[in-house]
């Protein structure tokens, strides 16, 4: 055991780095805690600390039962080599040449007929003593009178000052000391000493503590003879504050000494109490216990078994080491010897199949008292018992054939063995890389685990499992490698001699739902130069599916440099456990151009960036299904972490909002989306619609639908024609008296006018809200892409007469196969509806 004490005396280490300090060959420090109260602002031990007999500081003695060390207190090592705890005092004198007094303490607060010796150790810079006696200041020992001061030994001091009886709260010189002399009587005796006097003194603890190995003060002493019995006052704060504690301890004889910690501060811990903490101490069997520093202090190292150095056993309440003053350390004074025990392990299973391999290794080696030997591998023995298999010089294992026997390590004296078996066949195996569903035209990995009939895990060589797959299902490759067709439904089997196992798969096609953006709690916003804001407005903005969708408000304008980003960040990234081919999703643009994008996470943890449009690709107004294809070459299962808007051009940062909703996972290439809410796969204008709004030519509603059998307005066909023709726009400047400038479509029927492809009405009108015939949109389409009816005749139609105002453009529409009137009829008369009109333009436009 030893009281480990940094150098110098006010360096404050943490407690692992004084035992590694104190640690070396024939001085193994194999635990330790912290010990001494400290001066928080010196760093100096708070109480008496002297070792070898030699003392390294007195410290303070406290005043009041409410203190830590009211009473001098303390625990060694005596001159027996036995732990001890118990009160302490100073056989400790002064001598003139006329006089021998006893010195009754040493740094502390002076009573009535005292005489008290203060040093530089002392709490304070003077003796802050009464009137009520004399004091001598001393200088210039012959010896160190601390910090260095041998016990016992007689030293002389010479007189710097007298201080005459009646004064008092001298100041205590840095190289000296102050006798304080309380009562006229006693002072009376040293009525000789003059400055420039030589005087003696001589200072030496009580027995049994002279000639301790060490003497560390603390307190308050909690256990006395075997019972709870404290030197403090168990009602004070400091008793009864629940703080982490520290203590050690000692049998009956003092041959057993134990560390004693209790964390707190914390949920796991709240710590003891002093009058806890001392039942605590008998409850283990303690005779004696002294209380050490505590608090943050709190800190045990052990050196665990195969290691150099103790490390952190408890939990410190500050999360790390606290600096400290002085350590207690226990100690093995031997020296390394040879290796007696070895410290290895077993890197792989047990049992084995032949051919597998499993290895095992040497950590270190131990001697008879658990110290580390050094390794030298090269010295290191393999052998193998029960002729199973064989052993390489580095220690790793082939299983050859079955049976039982041991892998066995020598090393000088120390030996280890690890039982080991070999069987023919595995009892159970189990399949992992897939269940249940998979992606099309995916590459998923397998593996196997191999079991005895004992449930322990078997090694074996990959190379002996056999793969097999459906050809309905894929293919797989010698490593266990699935290559999944675009469709189809079959099994994977492993097989190892005669055990096999099977996992019966189906390979998933068309979407799957995986989001609707309706909880408020799944999403949180993130800008990159930008400023960005998240809503579910529900019925207040547009919705594609549902009651709400999520509204991304972005504003990149403060921002004109390098690239702005708003996110909508899923609190907890979206899991998609069966790799999708792509990502679709709904959005309602804003026109402004912009790119957006998503971040996926694969199945290794990286984050992997996808695509929903190019970049400027957000370049539409209204409901806009897009979707991002996964990378073939990312690896599942897959999460979905962000979607966000980007832009890197400084020419267009702006502020807008943009509407997501139905998030869907797609597999393979069938699945498709009704472009509109009411417009069902089912339609017959259903691929000319999709087809209009994909090529911008005509847009749905703010609430997701087309309303594919309302008639169709003058207005809309001007921007349908205008759009598709990508006519120049222009400036109305009061074209027509019902279509005033701030018309939202102002510009594109001023476009189609200009292009001869639409006029006005009567009364310079344009009539944006009208509806068109059948035959008024012949004319407009025949107009607008020049079609001719060509020589070759069409069939005549039931209802549209030779001399119908608009015959030869209807004729034009049917040699074009724009129409085809199955029928017989055109029906010239009827509304046009958005369904037709946008089925018309299509047939036209190819």
């Amino acid at each position: 055991m030893q009281a480990i004490i940094p150098s110098p005396l006010t360096t404050r280490k943490p407690l692992t780095t004084l035992l590694k300090e104190a640690s070396s060959n024939g001085n193994h420090v194999v635990a330790g805690i912290n010990a001494s109260f400290f001066h928080m602002k010196s760093g100096a031990p708070a109480y008496l600390l002297a070792s070898d007999n030699i003392v390294n500081t007195y410290g303070v003695l406290s005043s009041g039962n409410d203190e830590y060390m009211s009473v001098p207190s303390a625990f060694g090592i005596d001159r027996n080599g036995l732990g001890r705890i118990g009160r302490f005092g100073y056989e400790a004198s002064i001598q003139t040449d006329t006089t021998k007094k006893t010195i009754h303490f040493i740094n502390k607060a002076r009573g009535t007929g005292e005489i008290v010796l203060y040093t530089p150790s002392y709490s304070y810079a003077s003796t802050r003593t009464n009137s009520s006696g004399m004091e001598i200041v001393l200088s210039n020992f012959s010896a160190p009178i601390e910090e260095n001061y041998r016990l016992g030994t007689p030293i002389t001091a010479t007189v710097e000052k007298v201080v005459p009886n009646g004064n008092g709260d001298t100041v205590i010189p840095k190289n000296g000391a102050v006798l304080s002399i309380q009562g006229g009587a006693q002072a009376a005796e040293f009525a000789n000493v003059q400055a420039g006097s030589q005087l003696t003194l001589s200072i030496d603890l009580t027995e049994p503590w002279q000639g301790a190995d060490f003497v560390l003060a603390s307190g308050p002493l909690l256990v006395q003879n075997g019972k709870v019995d404290m030197t403090i006052n168990p009602q004070s704060s400091r008793a009864k504050a629940r703080e982490p504690r520290t203590a050690v301890a000692t049998n009956a004889d003092g041959s057993k000494v134990f560390f004693v910690t209790v964390d707190g501060r914390s949920t796991a811990s709240a710590g003891m109490t002093l009058p806890e903490f001392s039942s605590y101490l008998v409850s283990i069997g303690a005779h004696h216990a002294l209380n050490l520093d505590g608090g943050g202090s709190t800190t045990l190292a052990v050196r665990e078994r195969g290691t150099v150095y103790p490390k952190v056993f408890n939990n410190p309440s500050d999360k790390s080491q606290r600096a400290v003053s002085a350590v207690l350390g226990a100690v093995s004074y031997t020296e390394v010897s040879q290796p007696r025990t070895m410290v290895a392990k077993m890197t792989g299973p047990s049992v084995l199949l032949p051919g597998a391999t499993t290895t095992v290794q040497v950590d270190s080696a131990l001697d008879s008292n658990f110290h580390v030997v050094p390794v030298n591998k090269n010295d290191i023995r393999y052998s193998v018992t029960g002729d199973i298999g064989t052993v390489s010089a580095s220690g790793v294992f082939t299983a050859v054939k079955a049976g039982k026997g041991s892998i066995v390590i020598t090393y000088g004296n120390a030996t280890q063995s690890f039982p080991i078996e070999v069987a023919d066949a595995p009892s159970k195996m189990v399949l992992t890389g897939a269940t249940g569903e998979v992606g099309p035209e995916d590459t998923i990995p397998f593996t196997v685990k191999a079991y005895d009939a004992a449930n322990r895990e078997m090694a074996f060589a990959p190379s002996i499992i056999k793969w097999s797959a459906s050809p309905e299902l894929g293919t797989i490759d010698a490593s266990g490698v699935l290559k999944t067709n675009r469709s189809g439904a079959g099994s994977v089997t492993a097989t190892i001699g005669a055990k096999s196992v099977t996992q019966t798969l189906k390979i998933i096609s068309g979407g799957k739902l995986i989001s609707s953006f309706v909880k408020s709690a799944e999403w949180r916003a993130e800008s990159a130069k930008a400023t960005t804001t998240l809503r579910f407005d529900g019925s207040k903005a547009p919705v594609k599916d549902g009651q709400t969708a999520l509204t991304l408000s972005y504003d990149f304008t403060a921002n004109p440099t390098g690239t702005s980003a708003s996110y909508a960040v899923a609190t907890k990234p979206i899991a998609l456990p069966v790799k999708p081919t792509a990502l679709g999703m709904w959005v309602y643009g804003d026109g402004a151009a912009h790119w957006l994008r998503g971040t996926l996470v694969d199945g290794k943890g990286n984050d992997v960036t996808i695509d929903f449009t190019k970049e400027s690709g957000l370049n539409w107004t209204g409901w806009r299904y897009v979707k991002a294809q996964l990378p073939a070459t990312i690896q599942g299962p897959v999460s979905l972490k962000r979607i966000y808007v980007a832009e890197t051009s400084s020419m267009k940062k702006n502020k807008g909002s943009i509407y997501l909703d139905r998030l869907i996972a797609e597999y393979g290439d069938t699945h498709r989306e009704q472009p509109f809410n009411d417009v069902v796969l089912s339609h017959w204008a259903v691929n000319d619609i999709a087809s209009s709004v994909e090529y911008g030519w005509i847009n749905g509603y703010g609430d997701g639908t087309f309303k594919p059998e309302s008639n169709l307005t003058r207005a809309h066909a001007a921007v349908l024609i205008s759009r598709a023709l990508k006519l120049p726009q222009t400036a109305t400047n009061g074209l027509f008296t019902d279509v005033p400038a701030s018309h939202i479509y102002a510009k594109e029927i001023a476009a189609v006018n200009k292009a001869g492809i639409m006029t006005g009405k009567s009364g310079g009108k344009f009539d944006p809200n009208g509806t068109l015939t059948r035959a008024q949109m012949a004319k407009i389409l025949v107009t607008a892409y020049e079609l001719k009816a060509g020589s070759t005749p069409v069939p005549p139609l039931k209802d549209v007469s030779a001399d119908f105002w608009a015959i030869k453009e209807i004729q034009a529409l049917q040699a074009n196969n724009i129409t085809v009137a199955p029928d017989g009829k055109f029906r010239p008369n009827d509304n046009v509806t958005r369904a037709q009109f946008a089925a018309f333009m299509m047939r036209a436009n190819k």
